[in-house]
């Protein structure tokens, strides 16, 4: 589980780049679709995680959430999750370059 204080969010240029770097294969498991919709958390202003459970006696009882990033095949709509906490340290040690404009650019 992770801390969800004080991480930004994940946009979807950044995990394009950490599949990319780490070689995904890009292809839906279940159809074999080459393309995905990337939840893009800055885009809607949150995340995504799966709640863990403990048992508590007879009952289970919430002890926070795994995070996850998630990425949806668009003809079949299978779901393929990643580790958030993996991406984001990634995206961290890993910034996007920035593309300066020329001093000719107008």
């Amino acid at each position: 589980m992770t801390d969800m204080t004080n991480r930004r969010l994940l946009n979807s240029r950044d995990v394009r780049r950490f599949l990319a770097a780490k070689g995904a294969r890009g292809q839906c498991s279940a159809c074999a679709n080459h393309d995905f919709d990337i939840l893009d958390e800055e885009l809607i202003g949150g995340r995504v995680g799966y709640p863990v459970l403990q048992r508590n006696g007879n009952e289970a009882v919430s002890a926070g959430l795994f995070e996850v990033v998630v990425l949806a095949c668009t003809n079949c709509g299978n779901l393929c999750t990643y580790e958030r906490k993996i991406v984001a340290d990634w995206v961290a040690s890993n910034p996007a370059k920035k593309i300066s404009v020329g001093a000719g650019a107008s």
